[in-house]
């Protein structure tokens, strides 16, 4: 316990402008914990100060329920199409949401696949995917799938 405390000598104390020099500084190049350790402040400390002062990135802001049912609409368009939908969210954010709310992208009918065997090479990917309700991602991963190049 002295240890903890030890390590958070500066809990509730104000910021001075060199420990907060100190954070722009190096916040984002040297990890959290240890500007925490070597400043006696919390990381939870760190990551406000380094906000407020500018060089901290903002967390991301919670998911409504809109934007979790846009992921279970449209999630097998494929990630592009997801990104126009929900601008300001990154393409990990949205595979991430779609794998907590357990959406994946659906298995290809066997009419699927013979369609676009049938077509690959002969018609534009872009209309392939338009004719299949799929994203031009997922035609051309489908594509090298089942070997046809």
């Amino acid at each position: 316990m002295a240890g903890k405390a030890q390590n958070r000598r500066n809990h509730l104390s104000p910021w001075t402008i060199k420990d907060i020099q100190y954070v722009e500084q190096h916040y984002g190049r040297l990890p959290t914990e240890e500007i925490a350790i070597k400043l006696g402040r919390s990381a939870g400390a760190m990551q406000r100060i380094a906000l407020t002062s500018g060089v901290g990135k903002p967390g991301s802001r919670p998911w409504i329920e809109d934007e979790r049912s846009l992921i279970r609409l449209h999630y097998h368009k494929g990630l592009d199409y997801m990104q126009v939908l929900l601008p300001g969210r990154t393409r990990l954010a949205i595979y991430a949401q779609a794998c907590h709310l357990g959406v994946t992208v659906s298995n290809w009918s066997n009419q699927e696949r013979q369609f676009l065997k049938d077509h690959h090479g002969i018609m534009p990917v872009s209309k392939i995917a338009s004719i299949l309700g799929r994203s031009p991602e997922g035609v051309r991963r489908m594509a090298y799938d089942m070997n046809l190049r």
